[in-house]
């Protein structure tokens, strides 16, 4: 037999045989034993076609192609006409016809190849697999610096809330750029901050205390307390509770902290009401006088058990600010308070300084005054209203000396009893025996009373309302000047003497020791006292006394 060269034609490999093909075999019986004769076969033939075998495929997946670093994916493969495989690439070996198989962990991008071979051949594929950067861990949750407590002050001791401070619950590293409305006793437009306030971090708090100050746009002037009731956040109601708004950000996750009262009830009215006019009057065998009562109202409710609950002291600079200087109010009884808390009424003692219309009234700063919070008050004061008592002198009597001792008195059941004169001090000893002068005592046991007098001495009797100052001018029968002094009564405690009192008013005395103004003593006769008063209240006006000395 010939075989002819494969061609390409039509992908057919043409082979040629020889036309005839004789064999000879030996013969066989029917027990398939050789009989010893021979067989012949003659066998014709011509040109058969025989096809090649086919070509192998392969199919490599590898999913999406894309992992992230240190990942690992599944490949998988497939393959027609093969009767084995091989890898190259990222991997290696021998593999089956077909499979999968996890890559591993991946670092960089990798390519898998697998070729898979057949009788008609080999065929190969490759696939590969990109392998990204880890991507970075996602942020942690927002921190909230979370507000632990919040609280209003008035720093300037004015009545009005002009500071916040907002206590966190760690150090800030930066301000907020600024808070929304801040609200004080009241969540409604009319109690909110007219303007932004300027923030800081309170010294030596460590950047923990937040202070918002409102200086340049104080709030409402008597807002001290929080209305009970309602809570944070309420409507325009009358208990909605004061706050601040934060900014809604990662850092202070739009808070609103309720506001503490840390501010100590302040006085918003005083009003004073005369009992007797300030006048005098007898009772029984007593002369007393009918006491005056002063109503304060305050900006919130006080805590029991002060005992003193009010100061006074004089309108200065057109303001009652500093309470510093002021003396306390002595009621004769304990203060009453109405059923709202807020008002109370005293009773003041007649015998005790007290305060009039004009003047200003302070609550206590002793530490007894306090909130229900326990707030102190602050040192603003409120200026009392209501009539004044009447500033006036009641009479004038004068009291000649007569010659070897002694004065026509008539107040045979009472001495005379000295004014000290401006400038005085209290428990100074002086002479008994002499006539007190401006700035010295009749006597170290009572320095209020004339208990060893000049016979020329000379004493114009003067029942007044109150207070006054004197400037007296003396002149003989003939017009003649023969001295001045001044001399004042009511500010050196003498309002406080009981001795004073009797029906029309405090009683006092001008002395006058007989010498004229160069020392000497003057000639016996008539002398007419001109006296210029100046009332406590500023009022002035003069009036004529007539004395006679004696020699």
């Amino acid at each position: 037999m010939t075989e002819k060269a494969a061609t390409a034609s039509d992908g057919i490999v043409e082979v040629t045989l020889p036309s005839v093909i004789t064999a000879t075999a030996p013969s066989h019986d029917a027990n398939g034993l050789p009989d010893g004769g021979t067989v012949t076969a003659v066998l014709k033939m011509g040109s058969i076609v025989v096809s090649p075998p086919p070509t192998p495929t392969v199919t490599i997946t590898a999913g999406s192609n894309s992992i992230i670093a240190s990942a690992s994916y599944t490949l998988t493969w497939s393959s027609t006409n093969a009767t084995s495989c091989n890898a190259a690439g990222a991997w290696s070996g021998s593999k089956a016809t077909s499979g999968s198989q996890s890559t591993g962990a991946l670092s960089t991008n990798s390519t898998f190849t697998l070729t898979c071979t057949g009788l008609g051949g080999s065929a190969n594929q490759s696939a590969t697999v990109t392998v990204t950067a880890v991507p970075p861990p996602p942020p942690p949750p927002p921190h909230i610096d979370t507000i632990l407590s919040a609280w209003m002050l008035d720093v300037n001791g004015n009545g009005a809330a002009d500071q916040a401070r907002f206590r966190f619950t760690r150090a800030l590293s930066a301000l907020p750029a600024s808070i929304g409305p801040v609200y004080w006793n009241n969540v409604a437009p009319q109690f909110a901050n007219s303007k932004p306030p300027v923030l800081s971090f309170l010294a030596g708090s460590g950047q923990t205390i937040v202070v918002a100050d409102f200086t340049g746009a104080e709030f409402q002037a008597g807002l001290t307390s929080i209305p009970a009731g309602t809570a944070a956040g309420a409507g325009a109601g009358a208990g909605a509770r004061p706050q601040a708004t934060f900014p809604s950000d990662t850092v202070f996750g739009g808070q609103k902290p309720q506001l503490a009262d840390s501010m100590g009830a302040i006085p918003l009215s005083a009003i004073i009401a005369l009992g007797g006019s300030g006048v005098a009057v007898a009772k029984g065998n007593s002369i007393v006088r009918i006491p005056d009562t002063l109503t304060i109202t305050v900006s919130e409710p006080l805590r029991p058990g002060f005992a003193n609950l009010v100061r006074f002291g004089k309108w200065k600079d057109d303001r009652c600010f500093d309470r510093g200087p002021s003396q306390p109010i002595t009621p004769l009884t304990t203060s009453r308070s109405r059923p709202d808390s807020l008002t109370y009424v005293l009773i003041l003692n007649p015998l005790a300084a007290n305060p009039i219309s004009g003047d200003c009234a302070y609550l206590e700063g002793d530490g007894s005054v306090l909130d229900a919070p326990g707030n102190a008050p602050a040192p603003l004061g409120v200026r009392i209203t209501g009539p004044k008592p009447p500033q006036d002198i009641r009479s004038t009597v004068g009291y000649p000396a007569i010659s070897g001792g002694g004065h026509a008195n008539p107040e045979t059941f009472k001495a005379p009893l000295w004014i000290p004169p401006v400038g005085f001090t209290p428990g100074t000893s002086f002479s008994e025996t002499t006539l007190p002068t401006p700035g010295q005592s009749a006597s170290s046991a009572d320095p209020n009373r004339l208990q060893t007098l000049d016979p020329s001495t000379v004493l114009v009797k003067v029942v007044s309302a109150g207070k006054y100052l004197v400037h007296a001018h003396l002149f003989d029968n003939l017009g003649n000047f023969v001295t001045a002094f001044d001399q004042s009564f009511g500010y050196k405690g003498e309002l406080e003497n009981i001795d004073r009192l009797e029906p029309l008013g405090y009683h006092s005395f001008l002395v006058w020791d007989g010498r004229d103004q160069k020392g000497r003593l003057a000639g016996q006769g008539v002398i007419i006292w001109k006296i210029d008063f100046v009332l406590d209240d500023g009022t002035r006006f003069n009036q004529y006394v007539r004395t006679g000395l004696l020699r």
